[in-house]
């Protein structure tokens, strides 16, 4: 957790490749303020991934660990093809080129049980207004089945 302000650049870069750019919607504000994105030059993964960084042979010694663990908190943008990795070992940032990805490993984030039920009730509870303003007109509110889910939605209100 302390180490959440080195995911600030993968973030701003993301969101910068995913938000149009004003002036010219049909390009991306990063496309607009810097250059095309290169895909293939700089590989973009989930932030934070457990991985395993590989050691060059000029880095390590002859008999030493080839990989160790390490997380994953960006590209590298001025080298290509390679990832800024976080090394719990050393406490610091290193660029690698060769990693083994394990997102396996992370736990992701779940919803649990009755924050899904609630979400499914507010959804349900916006379908019927949708519902009754679209046929407000029509008055066909008689049916069985709108009438039991507008009570079910009422009790899932707070």
């Amino acid at each position: 957790m302390h180490l959440w302000d080195r995911l600030i650049l993968q973030s701003i870069l993301t969101l910068n490749l995913l938000r149009p750019f004003r002036r010219d919607p049909n390009v991306s504000a990063y496309t607009a303020l810097n250059e095309t994105f290169n895909y293939d030059a700089t590989p973009l993964t989930p932030s934070g991934c457990k991985i395993v960084a590989f050691e060059s042979l000029q880095m390590r010694k002859s008999f030493a660990q080839i990989g160790i663990p390490a997380w994953y908190i960006g590209p590298s943008l001025e080298h290509y093809r390679c990832y800024k990795v976080y090394v719990p070992k050393t406490r610091a940032e290193q660029i690698c080129d060769t990693v083994s990805f394990h997102p396996h490993l992370c736990d992701a984030p779940v919803l649990q049980t009755v924050q899904q039920a609630v979400i499914a009730a507010n959804d349900l509870s916006r379908a019927l207004q949708s519902f009754e303003a679209k046929n407000s007109l029509q008055n066909c509110n008689t049916n069985d089945t709108v009438q039991a889910l507008q009570k079910l939605s009422k009790n899932f209100q707070l």
